[in-house]
């Protein structure tokens, strides 16, 4: 059957590609991300908060699906440390060369930062080889939460946002300004709106990596994790007002509501989460206390 024949009988946009395999569709991703940090700066003519929104949606979009396909790839705890690996030539490509030119930073750091993605999600994947038991995916989800909240709000990586933006900025994802080397300034006026931290890429591979390692609903899955962040990331960047929100603890409700029924605890099990929540708790609090007295 033809495609325009698969599309015409399905009524799906991506139906003459379903057949495609989970490498095809891994570079496609990774290369419409690099064609979206790299062009988005050149165009021009969108109203700006529109701009802003339409970039971020599919960004986001095509970055979970890249993490997708990731999750999908049969491969083993080497490659996916090679793959990790891999994205520290990130640091390379943007300290070398990516920031020493005009032409460096449309171009070579969009090329750093997917490096750095696929880096990240080859160590979501590694990182889910830690969880024996789907049950174990729970304890783990909820302890990022905190961690990400503790972390954000109260230690290094807050302190670190207001005191060191460029490391910050160097281990991000960037987010061009839409439009902002299409002005009288060339490529010289390139502007950055947003950063994805490192985090977010890591633990979208890991929740997708265990959806695949347990039997999990994978689509499911990815739905609610795409619908969760895009709104969030769409509505932070057309009301700047709005405080910045860690995405983390979002990414994991979007994950646990699909698959409650496969990974709730019992009583038993709850108590024990509630002792290591305990200590949690207090390993943050004197993390936060070293971070203050450092910075």
């Amino acid at each position: 059957m033809s495609w325009l024949q698969r599309l015409r009988d399905d009524g799906d946009l991506i139906a003459p590609f379903r057949g495609w395999p989970t490498g095809a569709w891994l570079l496609l991703s990774l290369l419409f991300v690099y064609l979206l940090l790299m062009g988005s700066p050149l165009v021009r003519g969108l109203p700006d908060i529109l701009a802003a929104v339409l970039l971020t949606v599919l960004f986001t979009a095509a970055a979970l699906t890249a993490a997708l396909q990731v999750s999908r790839l049969q491969i083993g705890p080497l490659a996916e440390l090679a793959g990790l690996l891999l994205g520290v030539l990130n640091w390379f490509l943007y300290l070398s060369i990516g920031i020493s030119t005009d032409i460096g930073r449309l171009t070579i750091v969009p090329a750093s930062d997917v490096l750095l993605l696929l880096g990240l999600m080859m160590g979501g994947r590694l990182f889910v080889r830690i969880a024996r038991d789907v049950k174990l995916m729970l304890p783990i989800a909820l302890t990022l939460i905190l961690m990400d909240i503790g972390t954000v709000y109260f230690g290094f990586t807050g302190a670190m946002l207001e005191n060191a933006p460029g490391i910050v900025e160097a281990v991000s994802v960037k987010l061009p300004e839409v439009g902002s080397a299409a002005g009288p300034e060339g490529i010289s006026g390139l502007r950055h709106m947003a950063t994805m931290g490192p985090g977010d890429t890591l633990f979208a591979a890991f929740f997708f990596a265990g959806a695949v390692r347990f039997g999990l609903n994978l689509r499911r899955s990815f739905r609610w994790i795409l619908g969760i962040i895009a709104v969030t990331l769409a509505l932070l960047v057309a009301i700047p007002s709005v405080p910045p929100i860690p995405l983390l603890p979002l990414m994991t409700v979007g994950f646990l509501v699909p698959n409650w029924r496969s990974i709730k605890l019992d009583r038993e099990e709850w108590g024990y989460l509630a002792i290591a929540f305990v200590f949690l708790m207090l390993i943050i609090g004197a993390m936060s206390y070293l971070t203050r007295m450092l910075f």
